[in-house]
């Protein structure tokens, strides 16, 4: 393992986390892509536990981005996250089976140069599955965007079909949108406009999700 890392006491007890003590990671939030990496030395079993977990406590809403190394690399993006409390994060890895990949790398509020030196998150509960948690079913409807802030091309997943999306500013008007997409993950380009928040409402299969964009 390679990282700040250290065995200290659970700093919120809850239902979702009940362990006396958890891992505090600090990262150097002036390096967007400082990160925490687990080097299994052999190739990760991903055919018969391709969804990776971990318990996450966060001061700030972030995205955590896991790459798998050692082999062709792969990576996936976290929703933001909540602040002040335990959630677990989840990870399908199912379509990196023959990668032979044989490292795990963590990276806290990825490609963010805006924190302090000493940002200090706290997880737990690391584990490979065969199938999703509980609360990963939960979130089936849930998107995940990244990057955010960004610059130009925003990028939306989810695991059900997105049908279409609509951009719009903070008086309500509406500014990019499209129809009969169907599909899982959708690149938006928003270069064209100015620095500011703006609201990305998106129609799934059976539910409505808006999020909060930051354009650069």
């Amino acid at each position: 393992m390679i990282g700040d890392i250290q065995k200290v006491s659970n700093p919120y007890h809850s239902e979702l986390n009940t362990s006396t003590n958890v891992g505090q990671y600090t990262d150097d939030g002036t390096n967007g892509w400082d990160n925490l990496m687990f080097d299994y030395s052999t190739e990760i079993d991903l055919s018969s536990n391709p969804h990776l977990s971990f318990k996450l406590y966060s001061p700030s809403s972030i995205q955590v981005m896991v790459k798998l190394e050692g082999g062709a690399a792969v990576e996936k993006w976290s929703d933001f996250s909540s602040i002040n409390t335990w959630e677990e994060l989840n990870y399908d890895f199912s379509d990196a089976v023959s990668n032979g990949n044989t490292k795990v790398v963590l990276f806290f509020n990825a490609g963010v140069q805006t924190g302090t030196t000493n940002d200090v998150y706290y997880i737990d509960d690391i584990k490979w599955s065969s199938t999703l948690s509980i609360e990963n079913f939960r979130k089936i409807y849930e998107l995940t965007s990244y990057p955010n802030p960004v610059y130009d091309i925003i990028r939306v997943e989810s695991m059900i079909n997105i049908n279409s999306f609509v951009i719009y500013d903070i008086q309500g008007k509406n500014l990019i949108s499209k129809k009969n997409i169907n599909k899982k993950s959708v690149e938006i380009d928003i270069s064209m406009l100015n620095s500011g928040t703006y609201f990305l409402k998106n129609i799934l299969e059976k539910e409505i999700k808006t999020l909060k964009i930051i354009k650069r």
